[in-house]
């Protein structure tokens, strides 16, 4: 399925797209040329003696929901409006202080959403799209919250990328 797409808004985003390409490909064990490179990639102590690397400037955040707007489009046939929420990513985010990392906390709702979206999973009560030779998955289910608003929760699964983190997150 091709979604049509204001070429404009969506051709902006494509450095950001190349720069996630790139680092799925890690998994893989590709590595882009020197000439082809999009990654900013700093090295680090990762807080116990032993160096690790992280990228750098990437809004992976904005990324995922701008993809989760694309797959609501696809399974729903409308275009998600942005009211705000949280968009928790697959991987530890932090900064560099003094050469070494500092994560940001752990969002104390990610335990207690993935619960609740497991036993979603599990009574069949979510959405998918596996595309990609089911390399890519995302999953949503819409919930109300107490005031009888409704949310969705969805998830995003792209190549494994959450072991491109640290296991510690």
């Amino acid at each position: 399925m091709i979604l049509p797409a204001h070429e404009e808004c969506n051709g902006d985003q494509s450095p950001l797209d190349t720069v996630i390409g790139q680092l799925v490909a890690l998994l893989h064990g590709h590595y882009p040329q020197q000439r082809d490179l999009k990654l900013q990639v700093d090295a680090f102590d990762s807080g116990n003696g032993k160096m690790s690397a992280g990228v750098k400037h990437l809004p992976i955040t904005t990324i995922i929901f701008r993809w989760a707007r694309c797959f609501h489009a696809a399974l729903y046939g409308e275009y998600l409006q942005d009211q705000g929420g949280c968009v928790l990513p697959p991987f530890p985010a932090g900064d560099v202080v003094n050469g070494a990392i500092v994560y940001e906390q752990m969002h104390i709702s990610r335990p207690m959403m993935t619960h609740l979206f497991k036993q979603q999973i599990k009574a069949d009560r979510t959405d998918a799209i596996l595309c990609y030779n089911a390399k890519c998955h995302y999953r949503c289910t819409w919930l109300n919250f107490d005031d009888g608003s409704p949310f969705c929760l969805f998830a995003l699964r792209l190549y494994n990328w959450e072991e491109l983190g640290d296991a510690r997150y």
